[in-house]
C-alpha cells in the first residue's frame, strides 16, 4: 500500500522511522506547508522522501492512502478531500473536532468505497491487548482512574498572551481533545460506551488547559484527567473486587501491565511495544485495508464515532467555545 503523509510536525517526526518499517507499506511523500518548506525538506532528505506542498502534488505520487497529521481543525477537510479522491484516510486523533464532522467522514468513506481510520495507537499495542484479556480476573469493576498530564512546550507562549493552535478553541485545541482523548479511547476499548459523561474543565482564556472527564457505567465510574499546563504521573488503574490492573505509562504508550490480585499474587507483562507504537498501529491498519478486514474496520470506526459524540456533547455541556467547523465540513 502506498501511503502519503500530510503534515510534518512532531508526531510525523516521531512516527516516520516506524512507518518505513511497516510490512506492505511504502511511504511515497510528505506534504508540508509552504511556510515550513525548509524544515519539511530537511525531514524528507533525512529519510529519502519527496517533499510536496499541495494536495495535487500528493496525488501525483499515486498514493492508495493518506495519513493526516495536520492541526486538528484541518483534519475533516483534508480527510474528506482524500476520501472523495478514492483514497483511504488514516487521521491523527482526534479524528475530527465535532461529531457532525466524524459522521461526514464515515459517510464519505462508505460512498466512495474506501475507509477512514482514527490514528489512536492504544488498541494495537500488545500490552493493551493483554490488559483486555486479564480484565475478567479482577472480578467486578468498581473504579477506573486515568491521568495523562504533561507541560506543553507551547504553554509558556500561551502564558505570554500568544495563542498557539494547541491552546486555540477555534483550532480544536485544549487538554480534552489533545490528551484526554487517549484516556477516553482506552476506557471505551475496555467497556464500550458509558451511560453518561460529564467534563469539568480548568479554563484559562476560554480554553481547557486541564480537566476531568467522568464516565458513568452500571456499577462503576471512570475518572479521566489530563493537563497541558503541568506535569503529572502517568496513571491507569482498573480496580475490581478481586484485584487491580495498572499500566506503567500514559494510555498512548501503555507500557508494562501489572495484574495484582487480592491475595497478593502479581503478574507483569511487557512486550516492548511502547517503543514502536506506530509500527503496531500501521501494521494492523495496512493489513486490514489490504485484506478487506471489514470487522476490524467497523469496530474501530464505531469506537471513533462514539468518542467524537462524547467529546462534542461534553464540550457543549461545559460551555466551551465550539471549535471551528461545527457544521460537517471545517
Amino acid at each position: 500500500m502506498r501511503l502519503a503523509v500530510i503534515g510534518a510536525g512532531a508526531i510525523v517526526r516521531e512516527f516516520l522511522p516506524d512507518l518505513l518499517r511497516v510490512p506492505g507499506l511504502e511511504v511515497v511523500s510528505v506534504q508540508g506547508r509552504p511556510h515550513s518548506a525548509e524544515r519539511v525538506r530537511a525531514l524528507c532528505a533525512e529519510y529519502g522522501l519527496p517533499a510536496v506542498f499541495s494536495f495535487e502534488e500528493t496525488l501525483a505520487h499515486r498514493p492508495d492512502a493518506v495519513y493526516v497529521a495536520a492541526p486538528n481543525a484541518a483534519h475533516c477537510a483534508i480527510a474528506l478531500q482524500a476520501l472523495e479522491s478514492g483514497l483511504h484516510a488514516i487521521v491523527e486523533k482526534p479524528m475530527t473536532v465535532t461529531f457532525a464532522q466524524a459522521q461526514a467522514l464515515a459517510a464519505a468513506a462508505k460512498a466512495h468505497g474506501v475507509t477512514v481510520w482514527e490514528a489512536v495507537t492504544t488498541p494495537y499495542l500488545g500490552t493493551y491487548q493483554k490488559l483486555r484479556r486479564w480484565l475478567p480476573r479482577i472480578g467486578t469493576v468498581k473504579l477506573v482512574q486515568c491521568n495523562f498530564s504533561q507541560y506543553s512546550s507551547r504553554y509558556d507562549a500561551f502564558l505570554r498572551g500568544e495563542t498557539p493552535p494547541v491552546f486555540d478553541p477555534a483550532q480544536g485545541g485544549g487538554a480534552l481533545l489533545d490528551l484526554n482523548v487517549y484516556n477516553l479511547h482506552f476506557v471505551l476499548g475496555l467497556f464500550g460506551a458509558p451511560q453518561s459523561a460529564q467534563y469539568t474543565p480548568v479554563l484559562e482564556r476560554g480554553i481547557d488547559t486541564a480537566g476531568v472527564l467522568t464516565l458513568r457505567y452500571p456499577g462503576f465510574a471512570a475518572a479521566l484527567s489530563a493537563a497541558k499546563s503541568c506535569p503529572g504521573p502517568a496513571l491507569f488503574a482498573v480496580e475490581g473486587t478481586l484485584g487491580t490492573l495498572q499500566c506503567r505509562y500514559a494510555p498512548n504508550l501503555v507500557g508494562a501491565v501489572t495484574l495484582t490480585l487480592r491475595d497478593g499474587t502479581a503478574e507483569t507483562f511487557d512486550d516492548g511495544s511502547a517503543a514502536h507504537r506506530a509500527l503496531a498501529e500501521f501494521t494492523a491498519i495496512t493489513a486490514a485495508i489490504e485484506s478487506g478486514d471489514t470487522a476490524l474496520y467497523e469496530q474501530r470506526l464505531d469506537q471513533s464515532l462514539t468518542a467524537a459524540r462524547i467529546l462534542t456533547e461534553v464540550r457543549t455541556a461545559a460551555g466551551l467555545q465550539p471549535a471551528a467547523g461545527d457544521a460537517p465540513i471545517s
